[in-house]
């Protein structure tokens, strides 16, 4: 048997293996540059969505962001992540999340931030995985080594703050945006087709997918009396439905009215668990990552053990634009100037005005050849 290595796999191997046996206290850059991150809500919303206001939770960016700083959020010298303060959303689909980046800077140096990495998982995924709820932007799964622990699970990559100065003997700065989350719907219609018929009810094609890897049931599709369904859909499923409306046709616009989809459902993912207080160790405990230089720079840790950086989905009631079609225009028919126009590729004057008389019509039959006049006597 001949047993295939890379290079690589055998450095990391010994590695893995050392942070599983010798677990240490995280120090964020020799106890010198310290960051975490924020959720607030963005934007909620929009036009056809309705919800119950009293179940969306959550501070908005616009009150937070730019308003405060790391100390705000950390205890325990900046190392800490408080669990209770802005790590957390519920909010209908349709709706944005944003993420608040904090920092402080306690070396006398510039620092250059590249990159930071976002988690949104936890290490086991199957405890609480973002892409089941917000659209993924080019999730990745895999290792995160930094200092003396690693992190395990999905993660996000956005570009950097770049350039941030020293600190030192002064307050830390207010927070940026560096990138959002969209909460998208466990269902919706992805296309139609329509068949429409004059003085009858038409017929319709309805799309409708679940956007998910996890089944989703009791969605029930509404339109007044004529149409009421109850759906249940396996992860990733798409159906197509056959249903009957009553549609209108103005000026070549087909318009066969809206739908309506009802959600009566809540989901909910998390993607940090905290560390005790006693230690820093928990390894979903961490928020981000920060590219420093050659090494990730771990962030402030949540403490202590409970679930922390969430995002739910509250449920909904979701009334679609009109569906929308057009006729195809009917080509005229050509007059016998343009035809001969078109056939020859010449421009085809119209005839003004037509007179032939029957005298004039002898005289011309009986011209010789060549003759120029011809006199009758």
């Amino acid at each position: 048997m001949i047993l295939k290595m890379s290079f690589k796999k055998v450095l990391l191997l010994p590695f893995c293996i050392l942070f599983f046996i010798n677990p240490r206290e995280v120090l964020a850059l020799d106890e010198g540059f310290y960051s975490t991150i924020s959720y607030t809500i963005g934007e909620i919303g929009i036009e056809g969505l309705q919800y119950e206001e009293d179940q969306v939770v959550g501070e908005y960016t616009a009150s937070v962001v730019g308003s405060r700083n790391i100390e705000y959020f950390t205890e325990d010298g900046y190392k800490r992540r408080k669990h209770d303060i802005a790590e957390r959303v519920s909010v209908p689909p349709y709706s944005t999340v944003d993420v608040g980046y904090y920092w402080y800077n306690n070396t006398s140096e510039t620092v250059n931030v590249e990159q930071i990495r976002l988690p949104v998982s936890r290490e086991n995924v199957m405890r609480g995985d973002l892409s089941n709820i917000v659209s993924d932007n080019g999730f990745t799964q895999g290792l995160t080594f930094a200092q003396n622990i690693y992190r395990d699970g999905k993660f996000f990559d956005v570009e950097g703050v770049g350039l941030i100065s020293s600190d030192m003997d002064t307050s830390p700065s207010n927070g940026v945006v560096i990138t959002s989350f969209f909460v998208t719907p466990p269902v919706e219609i992805t296309e139609y087709e329509i068949n429409y018929r004059e003085g009858s009810i038409s017929q319709i094609y309805l799309h409708i997918k679940n956007n998910f890897g996890r089944g989703i049931s009791n969605i029930r599709l509404n339109y007044k009396t004529v149409v009421d369904k109850i759906l249940d859909f396996a992860p990733y499923e798409e159906k197509v439905l056959e249903l009957y409306k009553h549609c209108t046709l103005e000026g070549g616009e087909i318009n066969c009215g809206s739908m309506t989809i009802y959600v009566n459902n809540t989901s909910t993912q998390c993607i940090v668990y905290g560390s005790p207080f006693e230690h820093y160790l928990t390894r979903d405990s961490i928020s981000l990552f920060n590219r420093i230089g050659d090494e990730w720079v771990v962030g402030a840790q949540t403490q202590p053990e409970r679930e922390s950086f969430c995002i739910q989905r509250i449920p909904y009631v979701y009334t679609t634009p009109d569906m929308i079609a057009y006729t195809e225009p009917q080509e005229s028919e050509l007059t016998q100037e343009e035809y001969w126009q078109e056939l020859l590729n010449i421009p085809i004057l119209p005839i003004t005005s037509y007179a032939y008389d029957k005298f004039e019509r002898l005289l011309t039959l009986l011209k010789p050849l060549g003759i120029d006049n011809l006199y009758i006597l």
